[in-house]
């Protein structure tokens, strides 16, 4: 979800995340005050093609070719506003039960759409 927000204060968080100051208070001070800032962005549409994108690539190896087919070509019409990103995270979740990649059933990304 951070990733579809804002890559940058993504990738600010995870410096972060490492304990890079030198007292937990400072650190988790630091964390909540970038994590909050990056929750109030309103998601843009290229920043969640490349959340989808990532999400695509923890579990393509799940797929057959078909079904890789099929969803390659998910991402790029939402990008164009042909599909909703509820459609996506419906296929999404498809693959996830159909494959049982528990690491993604409790993703806030997909179970805020999902399960709303």
């Amino acid at each position: 979800m951070l990733l579809s927000k804002s890559n940058k204060n993504y990738k600010k968080l995870g410096q972060i995340a490492p304990f890079t100051n030198p007292s937990f208070e400072e650190t988790l001070y630091s964390y909540t005050a970038l994590f909050l800032e990056t929750m109030q962005i309103k998601s843009k549409r290229n920043n969640v093609y490349n959340t989808l994108d990532h999400i695509f690539g923890l579990i393509k190896d799940f797929l057959s070719s078909n079904e890789k087919t099929v969803f390659l070509n998910a991402p790029s019409d939402f990008k164009k506003g042909i599909i909703t990103l509820v459609a996506i995270n419906r296929m999404f979740e498809l693959y996830i039960e159909k494959y049982n990649i528990s690491y993604l059933k409790t993703k806030p990304f997909l179970t805020s759409t999902l399960k709303t």
